[in-house]
C-alpha cells in the first residue's frame, strides 16, 4: 500500500494553482493578475486567493479538494463570482 506524503501533496496543489491554473486562466481574457495557493497549519485549511488587476481580491476554500475541483472552484469564482467555497470578506 503506497504511504501519502501530505507535503509532497500541498506541494503539488501549490504548483498546481499558482502555474498551471494561473497560465490557464490568462489566455482566456480573465482579470486575473495572480492565484496564491494558502494553507494554515494550525487549522488544516486550504484557501486559493484570486488577485485581480485593481486590486480586488477573492478567496475560496479549497480543503480536501482534488485539483480538478479546484480548478472547477476557481472558474467559477472568476466567471460567475459563485463559487461554492466562496469565503466573503470580513
Amino acid at each position: 500500500m503506497e504511504t501519502i506524503n501530505l507535503e509532497e501533496m500541498y506541494q503539488e496543489k501549490r504548483n498546481y494553482v499558482e502555474r498551471n491554473l494561473l497560465f490557464a486562466l490568462i489566455p482566456l481574457g480573465m482579470d486575473v493578475a495572480f492565484l496564491v495557493y494558502d494553507r494554515d497549519e494550525k487549522t488544516k485549511s486550504e484557501v486559493v486567493i484570486i488577485h485581480y488587476f485593481g486590486g480586488h481580491e477573492d478567496r475560496i476554500n479549497v480543503t480536501c479538494n482534488s485539483l480538478s475541483a479546484i480548478c472547477m472552484e476557481t472558474v467559477r469564482q472568476v466567471i460567475t463570482h459563485d463559487a461554492r467555497g466562496y469565503i466573503p470578506e470580513k
